[in-house]
């Protein structure tokens, strides 16, 4: 346990800069490497490491949803029904939260009730 903290010490006091290798520039973290490349025309498509990660992205959801919704809704679900309900739900809300347009009638009835009137609905 000593030796472990006696190195620790050594690390945390040793300057890091004195232990790197050539200079280091933060702007390369954000560069977009082609790996596949793809032009057509004017049209660069290729595939970079960014647009990698979406399709892996977009493949995990795609199956996830298709695993857990494959079965049957029942009245009694179960644990993989229950987890898919909940995703889809979470899903929904996050999404549709700000963007959803109110109904008129909604926006009717919440007049009605804050001018005390009531009108006939048809």
């Amino acid at each position: 346990m000593k030796r472990f903290l006696v190195i620790a010490a050594l690390a945390l006091a040793a300057p890091p800069a004195a232990l790197a290798r050539g200079e280091f520039d933060p702007t390369t973290e954000f560069e977009q490497h082609k790996w596949i490349p793809i032009h057509l025309g004017p049209l660069d498509l290729s595939i970079t490491k960014a647009v990698a990660y979406l399709m892996i992205g977009t493949v995990v959801t795609i199956a996830l949803g298709i695993f857990t919704m494959r079965s049957r809704l029942a009245l009694l679900p179960d644990k993989r029904q229950t987890v898919g309900e909940a995703i889809r739900r979470r899903s929904a809300s996050r999404s549709t939260r700000w963007r959803r347009p109110r109904s008129p009638s909604r926006d009717c009835r919440r007049r009605e009730s804050a001018s005390g009137s009531r009108m006939s609905r048809r």
